[in-house]
């Protein structure tokens, strides 16, 4: 009996196992909307960036500017996928970008052009929040939300997979269809990076993914004020300021 009984439970831990796989694997990859794809191309277009040693080279010698970095991704994902990623019709898309992430402090480190390292986060995370909520995209109880957790990241006083479960319960808030979709899109992007950064965590000390991951779903947050291409370019290029500081 006690046999048996043993025998039972590893098949229930082996379920639970796949089950909890399954799920891993489903939230890093992507669905049939576009929407669910932010995270998963977020992914695909850091690897590359990180994986190129002429990369490398120029972000460690401070060489280029945030508007460098997106034109990398931006050409890399047109190669990758064409018909998804428009190279003309993205840089007309995000031509506004650059006047809000200077008029709202997004980047502080803007005015200096290259991006440098420096002292303070590279990317305020707060002003995004700020600024959606003044255009009405996001309303004052998920604005409040964003920020209170914005205060736990910036203070350290969780871990990556404690604020991935906070953020999670967002969706639990009185939201419009709208705010749903972003809070949706979000912790995808979330997610996804903390899944990339925890398996390439000898690239960046690990204490500072918790960062990344943060400032890459506010990107993607931000770029879905014109959809789920921008929300991908702008979530990469938030990643990489923060990764390569």
């Amino acid at each position: 009996m006690k046999t048996l009984k043993s025998y039972v439970l590893l098949i229930i831990i082996g379920l639970l196992t796949f089950n909890s796989c399954n799920k891993e694997e489903s939230q890093v990859h992507p669905g049939t909307d576009l929407k669910d794809q932010v995270g998963y191309w977020h992914n695909n277009a850091i690897a590359s960036l990180f994986n190129n040693p002429d990369f490398i080279k120029a972000a460690a010698t401070g060489s280029l500017s945030h508007s460098d970095i997106r034109e990398i991704i931006m050409l890399d994902l047109s190669k990758k996928d064409p018909q998804l990623f428009n190279y003309e019709s993205i840089r007309t898309e995000l031509a506004w970008s650059d006047v809000i992430i200077a008029e709202n402090g997004i980047i502080p480190g803007l005015s200096s052009a290259k991006i440098m390292k420096q002292d303070g986060d590279p990317i305020n995370c707060e002003s995004v929040f700020q600024y959606l909520h003044e255009l009405n995209e996001i309303g004052e109880n998920l604005k409040n939300a964003l920020i209170e957790l914005n205060k736990k990241v910036i203070s350290g006083e969780v871990s990556r997979n404690e604020i991935i479960k906070l953020s999670s319960q967002m969706r639990d808030l009185p939201l419009s269809d709208k705010e749903k979709s972003y809070v949706d899109v979000f912790n995808q992007v979330l997610y996804a990076s903390n899944h990339y950064w925890e398996n390439t965590h000898a690239r960046v000390q690990d204490k500072k993914t918790l960062g990344i991951i943060w400032a890459d779903a506010a990107g993607g947050l931000y770029g879905m004020l014109c959809g789920p291409i921008c929300s991908i370019i702008e979530a990469a290029l938030f990643s990489t300021i923060v990764a390569i500081q």
